[in-house]
């Protein structure tokens, strides 16, 4: 019997090794789980059960000392849990309805937690609010009247501050990880000014080629750095710029996972914008990969399929959209102006924050004989859309393509993200799938400028 019990308690040992367990009650949830997801990579996700009555019993794999996020899906809620081997935790929490935004259900919360690691619960709970912070702080709108010195200033003081109130956490390898991550978040956070870059700004171009962006964990830092080499680039228009500027790529990086990504999102990019040479621009990229062609993504090669058929100068297929009122127009119908058209939803920030511009391009062709002003919303929920048009009040034209992102109108186009702009001219034909925004510096010369020729 000291034998079968001697060996039970080490196979359970060994079981639990590099776990942490966590047990305890969710109050209020409206699905019979929650998950616990990685927050260093989303797609480590765990369902665990409830029970009739809410309780919970799980082991997170922690053979190295990570981070997760306890989410609820309905109410929709989420907080984060520090994950370490042999630690336990018990958690109650209560769940309350909140808002409900583009169709979903959103919660708030109230967790006890008892444990270990105590200080490090408190922390995160404490002071998981970075984005929030910077997303009020360091928005479009507030970036344009900052320097790029000040920006780097008020942001590194305000990851100062939430390094330092690491002081009272006792575990070592907690609080190195947290100052990594917070690093890490300065740097990318950074990037934020190339939002506001109408011209190439020496500040941040110095910046910039100073970081490191040949290892994947940077790799934010590795698209921003090519996205403004080709945006400000003196042979930037010329024919076989973008075929030359693909060639390029893999001189600029000595990490092949960060050349293919990097080339991965630009030819999306270019795609985007619909060049008359598409098909000579694909032919480069393609030859990043000679010898293993195999390993281009499914979905690059699909919107290359699609989008050489829309390329500048091409007419663009009828489409349906409907009005605030509920009536259908289709594009057939809409021909006679050139139609620049902005692309966006009310739940999209950096959209919001083009709405002045947009004003005032509207204002600028108020009345005009040869261009329209026109807004397309991409939100599947039509009563945000109509709530929205009632408070700020437009006075451009304004459709909703129904389905949302996964509306005809977005497969047309390939709208992938937004906010993003289209001009089209008069006859229907694609002038560009990726035009300059309206807070572009020369956007009224480049509108009457395509309309001219």
């Amino acid at each position: 019997m000291v034998v079968s019990a001697l060996l039970f308690a080490q196979s359970f040992a060994a079981k639990n090794e590099g776990k942490m367990t966590i047990t305890g009650n969710v109050e209020n949830a409206m699905l019979d789980y929650v998950m616990v997801v990685s927050v260093d990579n989303p797609e480590e996700v765990d369902t665990v059960r409830l029970s009739a009555k809410g309780a919970f019993e799980h082991q997170i794999d922690a053979q190295a000392p990570h981070i997760v996020a306890f989410v609820v899906p309905e109410p929709r809620t989420s907080f984060k849990i520090y994950a370490e081997a042999g630690t336990k935790a018990k958690l109650n929490v209560v769940v309350k309805n909140g808002d409900v935004a583009d169709g979903v259900q959103y919660g708030a919360h109230e967790v006890k937690y008892k444990g270990d690691n105590q200080d490090c619960f408190n922390y995160l709970y404490e002071h998981d609010f970075f984005y929030p912070l910077v997303n009020k702080k360091y928005n479009q709108q507030t970036l344009s009247g900052m320097t790029f010195p000040e920006f780097k200033r008020e942001l590194r003081a305000d990851v100062d501050n939430l390094q330092a109130e690491l002081q009272p956490v006792k575990n070592k390898t907690f609080t190195d990880m947290v100052k990594s991550d917070l690093e890490l978040k300065y740097t990318t956070t950074l990037l934020r000014y190339s939002w506001v870059e109408k011209s190439e700004n020496k500040d941040f171009s110095a910046w910039i080629e100073n970081q490191e962006r040949n290892t994947m964990k940077y790799l934010p830092v590795a698209q921003t750095y090519i996205k403004r080499l080709h945006k400000f680039s003196p042979e930037a228009g010329e024919p076989a710029f973008e075929v030359n500027f693909v060639k390029d790529l893999p001189r600029r990086f000595m990490n092949e996972k960060v050349y293919y990504a990097v080339a991965n999102e630009h030819i999306v990019n270019v795609m985007e914008e619909g060049p008359a040479n598409i098909d000579e621009v694909f032919a480069a990229y393609k030859k990043l990969y000679a010898g293993h062609e195999s390993d281009i993504p499914e979905d690059i090669v699909m919107n290359y399929t699609v989008s050489r058929k829309k390329v500048q100068g091409k007419p663009v297929a009828d489409f349906p959209l409907v009005t605030p009122e509920g009536s259908t127009v289709r594009f057939v119908n809409m021909k006679g102006k050139a139609l620049y058209i902005d692309i966006w939803a009310t739940w999209c920030g950096p959209c919001a924050a083009e709405q002045p511009y947009m004003n005032k391009l509207a204002d600028h062709y108020k009345g005009s004989p040869d261009v329209e002003i026109v807004s397309v919303s991409i939100d599947a929920d039509e009563a945000a859309w109509k709530k929205r048009l009632k408070t700020t009040t437009p006075e451009w034209t304004q459709y909703i393509a129904r389905g949302g992102q996964n509306s005809e109108f977005c497969k047309r186009f390939n709208v992938m993200a937004i906010p993003r702009f289209l001009f089209i001219d008069r006859n229907g034909r694609i002038i560009s799938l990726d035009a300059p925004r309206p807070s572009s510096e020369n956007i009224i010369e480049y509108i009457d400028g395509k309309i001219k020729r």
